[in-house]
């Protein structure tokens, strides 16, 4: 795995410039988007994977391209593979192509809704906040 300076910069830098606006649109394109920091397209943006699907690894930030993760393929065996697509059973490892995994029902889906839309998770929403009584809010903003 290998880092990437200037696109972590670029992403620092839009977000610096942009602060909390923009409601579901308000993370930076060049910093791309996912739930958690570390497992994100964003992430994979700055970490680089250089494994090849098949390849052996331990992080799913190892494995080369978006739609990759590392799955354990036998006891103690990991290797890199293809995340699910639509329609696909999947798991905590995501989905490709932007598509999300919902833990009731864990087939892969890329209907995210908007505010103010009925949700049972954060990862219905698209401004991944699905807040009481079942309905998405706005993202999620400490600053101004």
């Amino acid at each position: 795995m290998t880092y990437d300076a200037v696109a972590a910069l670029a992403c620092l830098d839009a977000l610096a410039a942009q602060g909390c606006a923009g409601g579901e649109d308000a993370v930076p394109a060049v910093c791309g988007q996912g739930r958690y920091f570390n497992e994100s397209p964003a992430a994979r943006m700055f970490f680089v994977g250089t494994v090849a699907l098949g390849g052996a690894c331990r992080r799913n930030q190892e494995c080369a391209g978006p739609d990759a993760y590392c799955a354990e393929v036998s006891a103690g065996q990991n290797s890199c593979m293809p995340l699910p697509h639509v329609g696909e059973p999947c798991s905590l490892a995501g989905c490709a192509g932007g598509a999300y995994c919902p833990r009731m029902a864990p087939r892969c889906r890329a209907d995210q809704v908007g505010e103010g839309q009925t949700c049972e998770h954060d990862v219905w929403c698209l401004s991944d906040n699905c807040v009481t009584p079942g309905v998405c809010g706005g993202l999620a903003c400490d600053g101004p």
